[in-house]
């Protein structure tokens, strides 16, 4: 692949897959050379087959429109003579390029033997926080004309503005960015690695980025000059649960009451079997807020989160204004820029050598470095992938966040994450729904409440508080 190569954008319409019988009813071919479109070629293709309603619903193709056109083996030197020497490209490339040359062999020609692209590969990595790749939305994202998806002249066209988009993509990034790609040794469908080779890149450094060591660029970002805080309306707190079948039992909210006034922590609390351990720490957490002071609560797996979140909802969203409950962020939901230089340089399986080419393009543009910027399903395990095991809680991204944003009064975490977790601004912990031997101490006022199993409690008593 050269720069002066030229790039034959290609689609296809078919009736079912070709191992399935299935033949071509479509097919177009855009030129682009020099990054600029040249030539096309569009013709229906007469399949010997009616063509079935679910493709017509699918690309608006009917019996009408392929039954007087050629059949592919009265075309098939000439498409074959258009596609010699040149870079066969489309967006799920292996479509396409089998497809062509199933129908090649079927015609008596030789298979096609060139370098093939594929414009869906090349897109994750230059615009990685897309959520969904098709040619659809990508067009709209892009700004790419395209008035009819599923008609092979009109993708055909969209998919060469596609592949010039970025080519230019590609040559706007830093030039150390892309010395990465070549070190990175991707393994992608068919030559589609070598498109990186063909651009040089910025020398100069944007002063919008920084070198952070190893030829790995950031955007600058920077914490706001004042801390948010969360906003709680002010509530009467005497009413709430009292008018609903979900009210607060009594010795709930003696035992809450009980804590909130005597805070000399650390305590443990020891209740009876399905005294409600759920509502007293959501009503003591509450309390706790309506004085601006922010409650962590440690839970054991994500089903106690949800249903500490359904609680909040039953008894308390009709009573507390404000967005006072929410889940903590842990410095694991944030990039670690030392950690990922060091797995830079691992030789790993092409999958995660892609998702690397990914994150150094998303470092150019990224101001919060959250794992949360990437919407695709298929990075769904990044952060498994380039994640230390021991999170840095000073990392830059994680501490501009804590600053910029109003963490919630009321927080949550399960114990798995507690270690990733910055508590400079939490005023109680309470360890929830776990075992005593489990409890975490901290250097903070900590609660560990757990429930009696070794009947330690009389038969009269509710709950004990050990100081």
């Amino acid at each position: 692949m050269k720069t002066d190569s030229k790039f034959a954008v290609v689609d296809l319409e078919a009736i079912d897959t070709f191992s399935n019988g299935g033949r071509i009813i479509q097919i177009a071919i855009t030129m682009v050379e020099n990054w600029k479109i040249t030539d096309s070629f569009n013709t229906f293709v007469n399949p010997q087959m009616k063509v079935p309603q679910r493709i017509t619903d699918l690309t608006d193709i009917t019996d009408d429109d392929v039954k007087n056109a050629p059949l592919f083996s009265e075309i098939a030197h000439r498409i074959r003579a258009k596609l010699e020497d040149t870079v066969f490209v489309a967006h799920n490339v292996n479509f396409d390029f089998n497809y062509l040359n199933g129908e090649l062999a079927k015609a008596g020609l030789p298979r096609l033997n060139i370098e093939r692209i594929d414009t869906i590969e090349l897109t994750k990595i230059l615009y990685p926080t897309f959520e969904k790749y098709s040619l659809a939305q990508l067009t709209q994202s892009l700004e790419i004309p395209l008035n009819h998806n599923h008609f092979a002249n009109l993708d055909a066209l969209a998919t060469a503005q596609l592949l010039i988009k970025l080519a230019e993509r590609a040559e706007s990034l830093p030039s150390q960015t892309l010395k990465w790609f070549k070190k990175l040794n991707l393994s992608i469908v068919g030559q589609t690695a070598e498109f990186f080779n063909l651009f040089n890149g910025q020398k100069n450094l944007d002063s919008n980025l920084k070198d952070i060591g190893d030829g790995v660029l950031v955007a600058n970002f920077e914490s706001s000059s004042q801390k948010m805080k969360p906003v709680l309306e002010p509530v009467d707190i005497d009413d709430i649960g009292i008018s609903t079948d979900l009210r607060i039992a009594d010795r709930q909210l003696e035992l809450s009451d009980l804590l909130f006034e005597n805070r000399k922590y650390p305590k443990t609390v020891i209740t009876s079997n399905r005294f409600g351990k759920t509502n007293t720490i959501l009503y003591l957490s509450v309390l706790n807020a309506m004085n601006d002071k922010r409650t962590l609560i440690l839970t054991k797996d994500k089903r106690a989160i949800s249903h500490l979140k359904k609680k909040w909802n039953d008894i308390f969203r009709n009573y507390v204004q404000g967005d006072l409950f929410g889940e903590y962020p842990t410095a694991n939901e944030f990039i670690d820029l030392n950690f990922f230089k060091k797995v830079l340089k691992r030789k790993e399986q092409g999958t995660i050598q892609t998702i690397k080419a990914r994150v150094l393009v998303w470092l150019l543009e990224t101001k919060t470095g959250a794992f949360s910027d990437f919407k695709a399903t298929d990075m769904s395990f990044l952060s498994e992938q380039i994640s230390s095991l021991k999170p840095d809680l000073d990392n830059p991204y994680y501490q501009t966040f804590i600053h910029n944003n109003p963490i919630p009064l009321i927080t949550y975490t399960t114990l798995g994450e507690y270690r990733s977790v910055n508590f400079s601004d939490i005023d109680l912990v309470i360890n929830s729904l776990m075992d005593r031997s489990d409890a975490i101490k901290f250097k903070i006022p900590t609660i560990d409440f757990y429930k009696d199993r070794q009947s330690e409690l009389q038969v009269d008593e509710k709950f004990r508080v050990i100081q």
